[in-house]
């Protein structure tokens, strides 16, 4: 090989990737192999999303969770030991307990509930299809609020539309239908707890742990 030849196979080269950069072909190649990784970048934006999405669901559960216990606690220490009171005093005015059905704790829960549903049957879907092994968390919340929602539509039809919109004068009837009412929340008061903490638990090992 004659001493010359390296010399003119390096700026031939040179030549070539100077021409290649001035018709724009460099950059061509580059948008190329940023169109061949684009797939996978976009794989993992959607994976992020729908991590961030089951995160925020799981979130949002457990808040509206909180909101039913808390709100079941509440009627139990503040609203029980008194309604019986407030129901002969009605009586004998002759007025329901609640004239209208926005002005009674029914209001409270109303949208609450169907949302909470929802969102743990979507997380228990997601769970389930990607195989989680959290789900089983997440089946038992499933089977503890449909418990307390059966629980909750008899309440309702059974001693609510009688209790507090209706007006009581047989007061030893309306004595037995609190009661009543008062021991059936205290279950539904401990369904709540119980699904709170069993949410509590999924979030710690689904969510937080994975971070």
């Amino acid at each position: 090989m004659r001493p010359g030849s390296k010399n003119a196979e390096y700026f031939g080269a040179r030549n070539s990737a100077s021409f290649i950069s001035v018709l724009g072909l460099r950059p061509g190649l580059a948008f190329l192999r940023t169109g061949v990784a684009l797939p996978a970048r976009m794989a993992g934006f959607r994976s992020d999303f729908e991590s961030a999405m089951y995160e925020c669901l799981g979130w949002l559960t457990l808040l509206l969770l909180a909101q039913w216990f808390f709100g079941n606690l509440y009627e139990a220490v503040a609203l029980m030991p008194s309604l019986m009171s407030i129901i002969e005093l009605k009586s004998g005015i002759g007025e329901p307990l609640f004239k209208k059905k926005s002005a009674s704790p029914v209001a409270y829960y109303v949208l609450a509930g169907p949302l909470t549903l929802a969102f743990v049957f979507a997380l228990t879907t997601v769970g389930l299809l990607q195989q989680k092994p959290d789900t089983v968390y997440l089946l038992a919340l499933c089977i503890l609020l449909l418990v307390a929602a059966g629980l909750t539509f008899y309440i309702v039809r059974n001693i609510n539309l009688d209790l507090f919109f209706k007006t009581q004068t047989d007061l030893i009837r309306a004595r037995k239908l609190l009661d009543k009412w008062i021991f059936l929340n205290y279950v539904r008061l401990s369904i709540a707890g119980t699904s709170l903490i069993i949410s509590i638990l999924w979030l710690r090992i689904a969510v937080i742990s994975n971070r």
